[in-house]
């Protein structure tokens, strides 16, 4: 007896007629795009943002100014290497180094007037 019952159940559920196993797919993708979503206008954009920003600000380094480097150096612009690649800081007490002008965190100060 317990073989048949067995059998009529599996066979009920090959036939496709169980509405849960299809809902299942569109109900899962809803809340999937909602966090993809969550997730790009909380971490993604801004932090695209805040790199632009960043990007901007280094193409407008020069002479004089005075920055802070990703390893802690505060120091002064002394001038520009290779078409800007290169940015030649000076520390203080005649000691000068080359960084790349990536290695630019912040920039506090501009000679400019704008």
């Amino acid at each position: 007896m317990f073989c048949t019952l067995h059998a009529q159940d599996g066979a009920a559920q090959s036939t496709g007629s169980n509405p849960k196993s299809q809902q299942g797919l569109g109900g899962m993708m809803i809340p999937m795009i909602a966090i993809f979503a969550i997730m790009y206008f909380l971490l993604i954009r801004p932090q695209r943002k805040r790199q632009k920003e960043i990007e901007q600000k280094r193409d407008k380094l020069e002479k004089g100014n005075k920055i802070l480097t990703t390893g802690g150096i505060y120091a002064t612009v002394s001038h520009l290497k290779e078409n800007g690649a290169v940015v030649v800081i000076d520390v203080g007490g005649n000691v000068k180094l080359e960084i790349a002008k990536s290695a630019v965190a912040e920039i506090f100060n501009s000679t400019s007037s704008s």
